[in-house]
């Protein structure tokens, strides 16, 4: 599993009769989508993959690969404290998503204590 940008090389070898060797070398690009990272409130900082940063942000990766998101548990807003509340893919504070066919956003929510 790599992460975007990434391509598969497909190598064709055939060889002739005679001993010649023909090559043939194609790059193979793969689908992709752009995921799309929220918090509510806006601003929270998210890690997707091994990289933080405050959302709203996307990413475009391959349809099909598969990233880790994580949502901090707790986060200082003007006002209180932002405790993790839900996902809106349902999963859990950490957890990983598939890359579906189409663009997707994922949305952390957040409960604030004064």
């Amino acid at each position: 599993d790599h992460e975007y940008p990434s391509h598969l090389q497909l190598r064709l070898t055939a060889r002739l009769p005679g001993g010649d060797t023909l090559v043939c070398l194609r790059d193979l690009d793969p689908k992709t989508v752009e995921l799309t990272f929220l918090t509510t409130p806006r601003g929270l900082p998210l890690v997707v993959g091994t990289t933080a940063e405050p959302a709203p942000f996307a990413r475009t990766v391959m349809v099909g690969s598969v990233s880790s998101v994580v949502a901090p548990r707790t986060a200082e807003v003007p006002g209180g404290t932002a405790t993790f509340a839900r996902w809106s893919d349902g999963g859990d504070r950490s957890h990983t998503v598939t890359a579906p066919r189409t663009d997707a956003r994922y949305r952390a929510s957040y409960a604030i204590d004064p």
